[in-house]
């Protein structure tokens, strides 16, 4: 396992949709946990099921996010690109991996451990109410996302 710790440019940082509108004094708390690690073309980053103890920011990369579903192939739920971002739900959870990551080609990721961020949190009320907020909003985004999926999906069962 190849693990680096790298300096995060904060204006890279503010690229990131889920960071964005944190404010700078948050994002070089939050800096200051990020560490790198890079994964090979086709390398399980997580599976469904294991214990949610970090969150992902891709450097570079493509990381495909899917769900083996009985009885079909594997469901990919989305590919994401540099500057997305993945694990944060479970993370604010204390909860499990809902799906399985995988490096779609070679990548490097960014990784905040969910004990550190939750530290640093209690530790600044100011940067942990602007988190939160960012994570209210990205979880209501996707749930919509998977709303629209499911109605998709029965409407094409009544076809």
């Amino acid at each position: 396992m190849k693990l680096k710790w790298t300096l995060i440019n904060i204006d890279y940082l503010k690229s990131v949709d889920l960071f964005a509108n944190v404010s700078p004094r948050s994002l070089e708390r939050l800096a200051t946990l990020i560490y790198t690690r890079s994964f090979r073309r086709g390398q399980r980053i997580f599976e469904n099921g294991a214990p949610a103890q970090r969150m992902y920011l891709i450097n570079s990369g493509d990381v495909r996010i899917s769900r083996e579903v009985p009885g079909f192939e594997s469901e990919v739920l989305a590919v994401l690109k540099p500057g997305g971002y993945f694990g944060e739900s479970a993370l604010m959870s204390d909860g499990v991996r809902s799906a399985d990551a995988w490096a779609q080609t070679e990548c490097e990721l960014g990784i905040i451990e969910g004990h550190e961020l939750k530290a640093m949190m209690d530790d600044h009320p100011e940067m942990a109410e602007e988190l939160l907020w960012v994570f209210v909003r990205t979880l209501a985004r996707r749930l919509r996302s998977t709303n629209q999926r499911m109605a998709n999906l029965v409407e094409d069962m009544h076809r």
